[in-house]
């Protein structure tokens, strides 16, 4: 994904993700008991069948953690699309069309980069969604 929501090119990704000849750290979320009491997610209705849930989690009012998953209602909720912060990276899982896949964005290496692309991460599940759900909705018929 060249350019896009997610910034740089492949030569520009790569030229931050190094200075000199060192790798830059990855970024790790402090601990859960250091960081300010959960709040209840955010859950937006798209319908009475869909949803879009949004975690955070923060530390001195500072997004440190989160992840934003599109839902669908058949037997239960079903994920759809979640894209989250875990494993150092921002990452997309795509449920539908099956087998699931897994598209890695790019590195975390600070809690800088943890909000810059908070927003962009909710941009890019609600650009998905009408997409993602015929996925979800051929799979279950």
């Amino acid at each position: 994904m060249a350019g896009g929501k997610y910034g740089a090119s492949n030569a520009r990704k790569a030229a931050k993700n190094v200075v000199g000849d060192t790798p830059l750290p990855r970024w790790s979320p402090p601990p859960e008991s250091e960081c300010d009491p959960k709040g209840p997610p955010l859950t937006y209705n798209l319908s009475a069948s869909t949803r879009i849930i949004q975690r955070t989690r923060r530390k001195d009012s500072r997004i440190v953690d989160y992840s934003v998953q599109h839902e669908g209602r058949w037997q239960g909720w079903d994920p759809i699309m979640r894209v989250d912060c875990a494993h150092s990276e921002v990452h997309a899982h795509r449920f539908f069309p099956r087998p699931e896949r897994r598209e890695v964005m790019r590195a975390i290496h600070s809690q800088d980069d943890v909000e810059e692309t908070h927003q962009q991460s909710y941009d890019l599940v609600l650009d998905e969604v009408d997409k993602n759900e015929r996925y979800w909705r051929d799979a279950r018929d």
